[in-house]
C-alpha cells in the first residue's frame, strides 16, 4: 500500500521564475520590497542563468530548486550555487512533495524535442518514489504539458493560443501551433493520474502570443514562470493527491497499467 505524507503542510509563498532574467530581481532588486512579500521558496523551471538563480538565493535567503530548461547545458559543468536540482527527483519542503522532469540531459544535451517516449519515460522512472511519498503536491517542468483535451490527439495542430479552435468556434485555442513549443500529452496524462496541486512550467514565452498566466488540467493549476511570478501553496485548499494508483492494491509501482 503506497505510504501517505508524513508531514503536516504549511503554508509557502513561492517565487516562479523562468525563461526570461528580471531587472526587478537583479540590479534592480528592492531588499524591503522583496522582504514584505514573504517569500519562502524559488522554483526555476528552467532556461536561466546559473549566475542569475545563486544571485537570488543570495539576495532572498531562502532555498531554490530548479529543473534544467533547453538552453541550460552549462549547468553540467558550473551548476547554480546554493540550488537543489530536482530533475528526475521528489524533494520535500514544509510538508510539500515537489517532482520535477528536466528539459535536458545531465551531461548537456539537449533532450527538448518533442519526443512523448522521452517524457513519458521520464514521468514513468519516478514512480517508485511516488509510490513511496503517496504522491506528489507540485510537478516542476520546463517544457508545458498539453492543456486541451484534444491537443495533439484528435487536434494534430493547434490553431495556436488565443486564436479560434477548429473544432469549436465558441472557444480559443490553449496550445501551442508551433512544434517546438508543443504541450507534453505525457506530463498531461501525468496530471491526470497524480493530481498535483500545481504544475508549473516554463518554455512558452508569454510575449510568444496571447498565452495565460495560469491555466487549469482538472483540479490541476497548470501555472506559467515565464519571467518571474508569485504563487501561494495553501494546506486546506481541495484535496491532495486523490485517489493515488495503488492505494487500494491494484498496481505496484513498476507496473506499466
Amino acid at each position: 500500500m503506497a505510504r501517505s505524507p508524513s508531514c503536516p503542510r504549511e503554508a509557502v509563498k513561492v517565487l516562479l521564475v523562468a525563461d526570461h532574467p528580471e531587472r526587478s530581481l537583479e540590479e534592480a532588486f528592492d531588499p524591503e520590497r522583496w522582504r514584505a512579500q514573504g517569500i519562502d521558496l524559488i522554483i526555476s523551471c528552467g532556461d536561466l542563468p546559473a549566475a542569475y538563480l545563486s544571485g537570488l538565493v543570495s539576495r532572498l535567503n531562502v532555498p531554490l530548486f530548479y529543473v534544467r530548461g533547453n538552453h541550460d547545458s552549462a549547468y553540467h559543468r558550473d551548476p547554480p550555487d546554493g540550488c537543489d536540482d530536482i530533475g528526475g527527483k521528489l524533494l520535500r519542503f514544509r510538508g510539500w512533495r515537489f517532482v520535477g522532469i528536466d528539459g535536458m540531459n545531465r551531461d548537456g544535451s539537449n533532450l527538448l524535442i518533442h519526443d512523448e517516449q522521452w517524457a513519458a519515460w521520464r514521468a514513468l522512472r519516478l514512480r517508485p518514489q511516488l509510490w513511496r511519498a503517496g504522491g506528489l503536491d507540485v510537478l516542476v517542468t520546463h517544457s508545458p504539458p498539453a492543456v486541451c483535451e484534444l491537443a495533439y490527439r484528435h487536434c494534430p495542430t493547434p490553431t495556436g493560443a488565443g486564436r479560434i479552435c477548429r473544432f469549436d468556434d465558441g472557444r480559443l485555442c490553449v496550445d501551442a501551433d508551433d512544434r517546438s513549443h508543443w504541450g507534453y500529452l505525457a506530463f498531461r496524462e501525468f496530471i491526470e493520474r497524480y493530481h498535483p496541486r500545481f504544475a508549473l512550467h516554463g518554455h512558452s514565452h508569454l510575449t510568444y502570443a496571447r498565452i495565460p498566466r495560469e491555466q487549469r488540467v482538472g483540479p490541476t493549476r497548470v501555472v506559467n514562470a515565464f519571467g518571474y511570478h508569485v504563487v501561494e501553496l495553501v494546506p486546506d485548499e481541495g484535496p491532495v493527491t486523490p485517489n493515488l494508483p495503488g492505494q487500494r492494491g491494484g498496481e505496484s509501482p513498476g507496473s506499466g497499467k
